[in-house]
């Protein structure tokens, strides 16, 4: 999904505030949201703690091209996402929001700010990929489908 960055609203929740994550503890909520979002189980703990260790690495880098955010409402860490920006264009990665605090407009109210400001910094397109239920999301905002991606699934040693 693809979107002209001059194309972009302004829809924004109440009570919400979006946060760069540059310490610790930000990570720590991030990652608490990108479980609780996704629904990953302790199972694939391990998994996490290597994609931990690389997003820490890559937003303590001096070039800054990765970022992580924290959308915040009402106090209480409940939305996350990555973003990666390159040549005028920003992907947007990892969006979740935790269970309790879907339907309430923050997923979009932290697309925007994040997308406003990277357009404001000379960004023009914002491109990503998202899951069915992500795919609602980013056409509301104003993203137009590209194409798909097949989604496969290890189980029981199978692939499906």
């Amino acid at each position: 999904m693809y979107l002209d960055l001059n194309n972009l609203g302004t829809d924004s929740a109440t009570d919400f505030q979006v946060k760069k994550v540059c310490v610790n503890d930000d990570i720590d909520d991030w990652f608490d949201i990108f479980i609780q979002g996704f629904g990953i189980t302790a199972k694939h703990s391990e998994r996490i703690k290597t994609l931990r260790y690389i997003y820490t690495e890559l937003i303590n880098e001096e070039n800054q091209l990765f970022h992580m955010y924290l959308g915040i409402y009402k106090n209480k860490p409940s939305v996350c996402c990555s973003t990666f920006a390159k040549n005028g264009n920003v992907g947007i990665y990892d969006l979740a929001t935790i269970p309790d605090m879907r339907r309430k407009r923050l997923a979009s109210s932290m697309i925007n700010s994040i997308l406003n400001q990277f357009r404001s910094d000379g960004n023009r397109f914002a491109v990503a990929t998202a899951t069915d239920s992500g795919e609602l999301l980013f056409t509301k905002l104003g993203f137009t489908p590209v194409g798909k991606f097949p989604l496969y699934k290890i189980s029981q040693g199978i692939v499906r």
